[in-house]
């Protein structure tokens, strides 16, 4: 039982089996196994000051015989004591001193085949992991001989997943970098978050190494990287000023550059551009220097990197920075800037195939407006006529509303009295060529008329009629309730402008007496006092063609088999009572205008 027991000493709390091997009795430590060898014993853990006086909590006798050297002591205590080599203090005995850098140890241990790091069969942990340990903890003596032990192929192809090159490169250990270099390890594998080794020393200012990459890559994909890490520093929100990420970007930009001009790698830049303010990237140490404290130009620059290196890519992250950019030079007033990078955004999305909306337009037609800046009737005209580009022609509901916000924006604009009559003209053929269109959301088949009578501006429903009355249906029906555009505006909770809409739309030929999916006129559906009293009143004189309508579908006559369905007649018929009946109507349908003669 003495000899489990842990005694407080000068040493630390240590029990005899330690103490032996602590002081290298070695017949001292035969003795003791002879007596008891059971793992409970060889295995027991005290606390032990290191040649250094710091006390080490949780160590064996083993790891006292390696720690002192007495190689020949931890031979007995693991031939015959059986002790686990991998019991140590917070952590295997392996991993303590490749930490440590003790060499000489790890030799002892690998060299008599106590511990092989070549496989996985003692532990858990592989070759490749010891390696990084080393690496990690810059011991170059251990990455050699390491090294050494593995397989020359297998390091070259990266088998086994070494991160040892990532981790010498994060801690700045220079030296094991270019060892492992040497070696076969490859600076182009990208660890499982992506990231190179050059990108993690040049994210950890490790600008030596930055430098050894660079000559030993000698490629234009490492410069790519580089300067595509210092474009990231980067924050378009920035007002102008000085802080570490912007001297971050300028270091990389100018390490990059150097390298560049040294070693003849030239970079193929892109001809300068009215989104970029007719700038071009840096291609010499002076022109670098002269936008050093020029935090806008700086921002650009970057703007200009991104889209060389990402564009290729087809990667999307280009367009977000784009954006930000657009607004924060919206934000300062400088509309036209804004309107020129974000006309260069909607070309980039063009090519990347990506969804894009105009409603980054609307938002900088508003903000002109609001600041009182006139807006270019040519750019108004050029964003207008975007919406019949091919990329605009999937009609979401989105899309449908900034086609009429862009109306909206027209009605503000003829109101002006510097216009002139040929912009004037100009204008009046987008809105005729979009009602001519017949834009119609996809999921719920609201009409630009639909749109229009919810935000109940009497102005701008009069202009898109006068344009668009040829081919604007009135009695168009949406998905949702099957409701027209009476239906809508009936629902209105406040009369403001709902009253002279109704009675415009009325007198511009909408019927009163459609019925939506549950049956109901608009009249049915009114909310105020006011619009239900002028329903009322329309309702005295019915059209000869609405009632013949109502007559057919309250008599519930099979009138699908005398003319063809899919016609306007039987489109003008369901809505007067059928329309419960879910009719798969055509585009043609709409077209009810031949009816008129029935008046």
């Amino acid at each position: 039982m003495a000899l489990q027991v842990v005694e407080s000493r000068e040493e630390g709390n240590v029990s005899i089996l330690i103490l032996g091997a602590l002081y290298g009795y070695e017949d001292f430590v035969r003795v003791l196994l002879s007596w008891n060898s059971s793992p409970q014993h060889v295995n027991l853990r005290g606390n032990v000051k290191n040649d250094h006086g710091n006390l080490i909590q949780g160590v064996t006798a083993l790891w006292c015989a390696l720690e002192k050297g007495h190689y020949s002591i931890a031979s007995i205590l693991i031939n015959e004591g059986k002790a686990d080599i991998f019991c140590g203090p917070r952590e295997s005995l392996f991993d303590y001193f490749i930490k440590t850098g003790r060499l000489d140890v790890i030799q002892f241990l690998v060299d008599n085949d106590y511990a092989t790091v070549k496989t996985q069969s003692v532990t858990n942990k592989s070759y490749y992991y010891y390696l990084d340990l080393a690496a990690s903890s810059d011991h170059t003596n251990i990455v050699i001989y390491f090294l050494s032990k593995g397989d020359e192929r297998d390091i070259r192809k990266g088998i086994g997943v070494s991160n040892a090159l990532h981790l010498a490169a994060k801690k700045g250990h220079y030296d094991c970098v270019r060892l492992l270099c040497n070696a076969g390890l490859s600076p182009k594998r990208r660890d499982v978050y992506g990231n190179t080794p050059l990108r993690i020393a040049a994210v950890n200012k490790h600008f030596n190494i930055v430098d050894f990459f660079l000559e030993y890559n000698n490629d234009e994909a490492s410069f790519n990287e580089l300067e595509l890490l210092a474009s990231s520093y980067i924050n378009v929100n920035w007002q102008l000023g000085i802080n570490d990420q912007f001297h971050q970007m300028y270091n990389l930009l100018e390490q990059s550059l150097i390298k560049r001009l040294l070693l003849n790698i030239p970079k193929a830049v892109a001809p300068p551009i009215a989104a970029y303010e007719f700038q071009r990237e840096c291609q010499s140490i002076d022109e670098l220097e002269s936008i050093q404290h020029d935090a806008d130009r700086l921002i650009l620059e970057a703007l200009l990197i991104r889209e060389r290196l990402l564009l290729p890519e087809k990667d999307k992250t280009l367009l977000v920075s784009l954006r930000q950019r657009g607004i924060t030079l919206a934000e300062r007033g400088e509309f036209d800037q804004c309107f020129q990078l974000w006309l260069h955004t909607f070309r980039l999305h063009q090519q990347l195939e990506s969804d894009i909306d105009l409603q980054n337009f609307v938002w900088l037609f508003c903000r002109m407006f609001t600041a009182g800046i006139s807006i270019s009737i040519v750019s108004f005209l050029q964003i207008c006529y975007i919406t019949f580009a091919s990329s605009q022609q999937k009609f979401t509901g989105e899309r449908v509303a900034t086609s009429l916000y862009l109306v909206a924006i027209a009605a503000k604009l003829l109101e002006q009295d510097t216009m002139t009559s040929v912009d004037r003209h100009a204008i009046l053929q987008w809105i005729r060529r979009l009602c001519r269109q017949q834009p119609i959301t996809e999921d719920t088949a609201q009409t630009l008329l639909h749109l229009c009578v919810t935000d109940r501006t009497y102005q701008f429903i009069r202009l898109l009629l006068h344009c668009g009355h040829r081919w604007i249906d009135l009695d168009a029906v949406d998905r949702i309730y099957g409701d027209t555009a009476l239906h809508r505006i009936a629902r209105s909770w406040t009369d403001v402008n709902a009253i002279p809409i109704i009675e415009f739309l009325i007198n511009a030929g909408a019927h009163i007496d459609c019925l939506n999916n549950y049956k109901q006129m608009p009249i049915n559906v009114a909310k105020t006092t006011a619009v239900r009293s002028l329903l009322q009143s329309k309702q005295r004189l019915l059209r000869l063609k609405c009632l013949c309508a109502r007559l057919i579908t309250n008599q519930q006559i099979n009138y699908d088999s005398v003319w063809p369905v899919h016609t306007a007649l039987n489109r003008f018929i369901v809505l007067h009572g059928d329309l419960s009946r879910k009719h798969e109507l055509s585009d043609e349908d709409s077209l009810i205008d031949g009816f008129d003669l029935f008046d």
